[in-house]
């Protein structure tokens, strides 16, 4: 890694879309493709923006389509998973990095001090951007895609790194 500190808000995607938990899985996943994007952060209200959990692309296709429901009919906090690992814009890469590691995640909100959403940091903004070195390029996706015998319910806590 370069030796110079990167920090979160230098490689992240700023200003993500996001969805509330009364929003339809339809509407979700419209929005999904409309944006390109397989992970919407689920915000408390329009004004607010207070994180309060993620809805995934495998979050839609297994609490909705696999359980044989309607899109139309499951409200988002239903299907959302609401222990998110963050991160915060001045953290250092190196946190996110870890925190991917650690809870075998590929993205991670990024929010300010009151929880509110600022963006989105993914392995592939970090491998792009950040300029690491090849091992530890290699290292963070081998945990991150570590085989687990865990449930399909993401294994992430709703924390920040310290």
């Amino acid at each position: 890694m370069r030796t110079r500190e990167i920090k979160i808000q230098d490689v992240m995607t700023m200003n993500p879309d996001w969805c509330l938990p009364e929003s339809t899985t339809m509407e979700a996943g419209r929005m999904m493709k409309e944006t390109d994007v397989g992970i919407l952060p689920v915000v408390d209200s329009e004004l607010g923006r207070k994180l309060i959990g993620v809805v995934t692309d495998r979050d839609l296709c297994l609490s909705v389509v696999a359980a044989g429901k309607h899109p139309d009919s499951v409200r988002v906090r239903e299907a959302m998973t609401s222990q998110v690992v963050t991160c915060q814009p001045d953290d250092d890469i190196r946190k996110a990095i870890h925190l991917m590691q650690g809870n075998q995640v590929r993205r991670i909100p990024v929010v300010d001090r009151q929880g509110m959403i600022q963006g989105m940091v993914s392995t592939a903004d970090i491998v792009q951007q950040a300029d690491l070195s090849s091992n530890v390029t290699h290292e963070t996706m081998k945990e991150v895609t570590k085989p687990t015998d865990q449930p399909i319910r993401s294994k992430a806590k709703m924390k920040r790194a310290a």
